[in-house]
């Protein structure tokens, strides 16, 4: 399940998620802003987005998280003032690290689920 961070979901039920076997997908990582356009939820910074990971990881559930940049806009590209693709590995990935994510949890977050998802070798 995509865009997880604007789902506007309570803790319980993103578990609730997780356990049935679902995927949780953060994406819009570098995003500033205080609110979605198009409805009544709060855009969480990246750092709340990890540490709603971290809660989820010790949880148990480290295989059902994924995160992506969303770069679906001219906007969202560094050269037109945006985070670019270069975001997650340049900070995401630390900060990841600096709130307490293991640094083989941040390697399967980036690596390991979607290899075993999409099959790749």
């Amino acid at each position: 399940m995509g865009h997880m961070e604007r789902s506007g979901l309570e803790r319980a039920r993103l578990s609730e998620l997780a356990r049935r076997g679902c995927y949780l997908e953060y994406d819009w990582f570098g995003e500033v802003r205080p609110t979605w356009p198009y409805g009544r939820v709060d855009v969480p910074s990246d750092g709340e987005r990890i540490k709603i990971i971290a809660s989820l990881i010790h949880e148990g559930f480290l295989e059902r998280v994924l995160i992506s940049h969303d770069v679906c806009f001219k906007t969202r590209l560094a050269s037109y003032g945006g985070p670019g693709y270069a975001h997650i590995v340049k900070y995401v990935s630390h900060w990841m690290q600096a709130l307490g994510i293991a640094a083989a949890e941040v390697e399967t977050i980036l690596i390991g689920n979607a290899r075993r998802i999409l099959q790749i070798s």
